[in-house]
């Protein structure tokens, strides 16, 4: 320690640089490093300007132990934010691809008070302990005892977990007005809780197999500050989006609109687990406070809760008394259940049929071995409600069972927002049950005010029962809390478009294809568009979008090209109808609307019944579609339309 004491700093650049004390020091105040940071800078700086490889900084600065590149990237991300620099035009640290890194600002060693000179050779001392640190044990030795995956039962050896922990982004907070905007549109007063934001967990287990304990981390974090209503938290599709990853924390939080961002790391081994977490400032580029958390591997959500509480005294939240209990409660979750469950609820968020399948089969493998874990429930009721669309699987079984599941969660929790935004779900598409769907979701936002779909969702049936304004509130506040989602912005302009806003709905359509929206149904919406505002030539060219980017072969859009070349919107129609009508996709409210594109109105109308009694959320949303127009003035369309829509809730 007295070596350490006597360590000389160094003015890199513009910041000065003190080993001994872990401080980078510049414009904008003190900056603290982790040990391993610290000594990755100094040796840096020994070895400026030539290039230093990855393979050198793990031998040179972690010594042998069980770490991997990732844990290099993230100490480069630190140190970069710290001096504020950039990637893309580095000042202070250089990435050369395939090579490693250097750094390139002036680096001078400062003698004493007043007197700097060249830097012949720095080597910095051993770090410091974590307990010197943080009154937490040590922990556990990595690469001693079975890796974390085989007890999760995923069968890999062993290995070591870090997860960096970033909290980011609520609302901007308006200090020079009373409310701000997204795209002109109001959507919270300055008075509203500050904004926070989990980033991406970092995957440092080398394999991977394991990014799911990464995102599945991020994702329950979120949930558990989601669930304060003293907060608000960015969705984590916004928070972890690509759009971002490479960009610098102050950039990213500006995006977010963040007043505070946590980060840290999550070390697992055999059964042990520890998260360190740091607040982070991101105006100020200013390391707020930090602190471990340790314990076994089936305590990891007491451990998450833990975090959440401290997070929110760090930020002066608020909680209620019903928010404190729950999360101040005690609960654990057998070990390789959870994995199976982060694996599951990670595969059904990438919406591809054999994902789909394979998260039923991991979360039901999850509930095999802990079958009381109620988000485990919740999210298997989600994968049912998926499973007739991806999997074909019968509508009237997929919702039984959706339902099952969603009774068996709330048995379990009657607390958990998750199981809610699925009971709305299932009102609103099975039941056609509008007072019920609404319910559920507010009761969802209830318990997780910043959970971004079920506000998306609870637009949805406000837009469907016609209450268009306060759908449009719901949708915008969806925007507000996932800014970076094309999903929610495709939302917005399909609620514009019932709403009659059709200019309006292509404008925010747009801006999901500009944040690089990878689905395809909100071109049928496009096409919705174009045709109201009289312009049938574009609404056919999105029709042919739409079947371009979807299962058609080259053949079939050459054909439709022709057909639309000659017939416009019916030459569409007149290709469309044939290959609704082959089973098994045949669905009747689309095969409907070809007809009533036709204009054969006796051919739509008993397809129309049929959809009306398989229920389902293809009718609901095909009663705009201007194809229907011919059939408006018939009294049995408006009775078919009358039973879809019984009352407004």
């Amino acid at each position: 320690m007295e070596e350490k004491r006597h360590e000389p700093a160094l003015q890199i650049g513009d910041f000065r640089v003190e080993p001994a004390v872990l401080h980078v020091r510049g414009d904008g105040g003190v900056k603290r490093l982790e040990p391993q940071v610290m000594r990755l800078l100094v040796f840096l700086a020994d070895r400026s300007p030539d290039v230093v490889s990855r393979a050198e900084i793990l031998e040179h600065i972690w010594e042998g132990r069980a770490v991997v590149d990732e844990t290099v990237t993230r100490a480069i991300s630190l140190l970069r934010q710290a001096f504020g620099d950039s990637a893309r035009t580095p000042r202070y640290i250089e990435t050369i691809p395939r090579r490693g890194y250097r750094l390139v600002a002036d680096v001078r060693r400062i003698e004493a008070e007043g007197s700097a000179g060249p830097v012949p050779g720095v080597v910095a001392g051993p770090p410091p302990t974590q307990a010197s640190r943080e009154k937490g044990q040590p922990p556990p030795a990595a690469g001693s005892v079975p890796g974390v995956a085989k007890i999760l039962g995923l069968g890999a050896a062993a290995l070591a977990l870090v997860l960096a922990v970033v909290l980011a982004v609520l609302l901007w907070p308006a200090q020079d007005s009373p409310s701000a905007a997204v795209d002109g549109q109001e959507i919270f007063r300055s008075a509203e809780p500050p904004r926070l934001a989990v980033l991406a967990f970092d995957n440092l287990t080398g394999d991977p197999g394991d990014a799911f304990l990464a995102a599945g981390m991020t994702e329950e974090l979120t949930h558990q500050l989601s669930a304060l209503s003293a907060l608000r938290v960015v969705s984590r599709t916004s928070a972890t989006s690509e759009l971002i990853r490479s960009e610098d924390l102050g950039r990213i939080a500006k995006r977010l609109r963040a007043d505070y961002v946590l980060e840290g790391s999550v070390l697992a081994v055999n059964d042990q687990l520890r998260i360190t977490a740091q607040l982070i400032d991101p105006r100020r580029d200013e390391h707020l406070w930090s602190k471990s958390y340790d314990g076994p591997m089936d305590r990891v959500l007491d451990l998450q809760r833990e975090v959440s509480l401290d997070v929110a005294e760090r930020v002066s939240a608020r909680l209620t008394s019903s928010e404190r209990r729950r999360l101040e409660r005690r609960e654990s979750v057998e070990a390789s259940a959870y994995g199976h469950y982060l694996a599951g609820r990670h595969r059904l968020s990438l919406r591809t049929s054999a994902d789909v399948a394979s998260a039923m089969e991991s979360l039901q493998t999850a509930l095999e071995i802990d079958p009381d874990f109620a988000p485990a429930w919740a999210t298997l009721a989600a994968a049912h409600l998926l499973s007739d669309p991806y999997l074909k699987v019968p509508q009237t079984e997929a919702y039984a069972s959706a339902q099952a599941a969603i009774d068996r969660a709330l048995a379990l929790d009657g607390e958990l927002a998750a199981a809610h935004v699925s009971l709305g779900l299932l009102r609103l598409f099975r039941d056609w049950d509008w007072r019920g769907s609404e319910a559920a979701y507010r009761e969802a936002i209830r318990l997780e005010p910043s959970h971004a779909r079920a506000h998306q969702w609870l637009s949805e049936t406000l837009s469907l029962a016609g209450r268009h304004e306060e759908a449009l509130e719901a949708v915008v506040r969806a925007v507000d809390l996932d800014p970076l989602s094309p999903l929610v912005y495709a939302a917005w302009g399909q609620r514009l478009n019932a709403a009659g806003r059709h200019r309006e709905a292509l404008e925010r359509i747009a801006q999901a294809d500009a944040l690089g929206a990878t689905f395809n149904w909100h071109r049928r919406e496009i096409a919705y568009a174009r045709e109201r505002l009289g312009q049938p030539d574009a609404a056919a060219r999105a029709w042919l979008e739409h079947a371009s980017r979807s299962w058609r072969g080259k053949d079939d859009v050459a054909a439709l090209e022709n057909a639309i070349a000659q017939e416009g919107l019916t030459g569409y129609w007149r290709w469309q109808l044939p290959k609704l009508l082959k089973p098994p996709t045949a669905e009747p409210a689309l095969i409907a609307e070809a007809y009533a594109g036709l204009g054969r109105i006796e051919d739509a109308l008993p397809w129309l019944e049929t959809a009306v009694r398989k229920r389902g959320s293809w009718f609901l949303h095909l009663q705009k579609s201007p194809a229907f127009d011919v059939l408006r003035g018939d009294p049995r369309f408006q009775a078919l339309i009358d039973e879809a829509t019984p009352s407004s809730p």
